[in-house]
């Protein structure tokens, strides 16, 4: 089975930082949240959690909603090639910084972003079977 990650943040500053200490997050914050990432989807309640799991199940979504940072662990949006992240994904960005980390350490895939203002700094996918997806920045 092996570890996998599937996280992307939106911060307005240092996500480490907005997490340490950080309050928990209000269900209506979470929950509007989810609404965002998955426009048009039915969103169903959960019952309240942690973050330790970094890959949920299909169709479900872990979402952290603080004063400045969004955070959501969610399989669906990765790819590949981080840069590809859907634009409504980019623009929920805007004005922030988006982290994005995705790992499947079955495969040995690796793959990680950074925007600024939704501008893309650097982005990097690689695994030992496919080599170098991207190597952006």
């Amino acid at each position: 089975m092996g570890a996998k990650t599937a996280l992307l943040a939106f911060t307005a500053g240092d996500v480490r930082s907005a997490l340490a200490g950080a309050p928990p997050s209000g269900r209506a914050e979470a929950e509007n949240l989810v609404r965002r990432i998955h426009p048009g989807y039915a969103i169903e309640r959960i019952a309240d959690g942690t973050l330790d799991d970094t890959y949920p199940p299909d169709d479900v979504t872990y979402a952290l909603a603080l004063p400045g940072t969004d955070l959501l662990i969610d399989h669906r949006p990765v790819l590949d090639r981080p840069s590809e992240l859907p634009e409504h994904l980019r623009r929920l960005g805007e004005g922030r910084r988006i982290v994005l980390h995705w790992m499947h350490s079955v495969v040995d895939w690796l793959a990680f972003a950074i925007w600024e203002d939704g501008t893309l700094v650097r982005s990097l996918s690689l695994s030992p079977d496919s080599g170098i997806m991207e190597n952006i920045g």
